[in-house]
């Protein structure tokens, strides 16, 4: 996989996408086994939270923060305010 964030069909993978559309889309969870570790690592980035958070065009009731055992207020977290 490369450094770059992976297509829909890498995530899935050995799941093709059709097979994924008809089988698990709303209707149940897939789940894949990885060896390699890290294979999901370019997924999601720290960064890319913090700019959720901080978008203004995303209403902070459509993010859910969960710290612990408790949901918290997605402004908090929230440079924007």
């Amino acid at each position: 996989m490369t450094k770059d964030l992976p297509h829909f069909s890498q995530l899935i993978h050995p799941c093709g996408v059709e097979e994924f559309r008809k089988q698990y889309w709303r209707k149940k969870h897939l789940y894949v086994k990885r060896e390699e570790k890290d294979y999901y690592k370019n997924i999601l980035q720290i960064s890319d939270l913090q700019e959720l958070l901080d978008n203004e065009n995303i209403p902070a009731n459509l993010l859910r923060v969960f710290k612990g055992d408790n949901w918290k207020n997605a402004l908090d977290y929230s440079n924007y305010k």
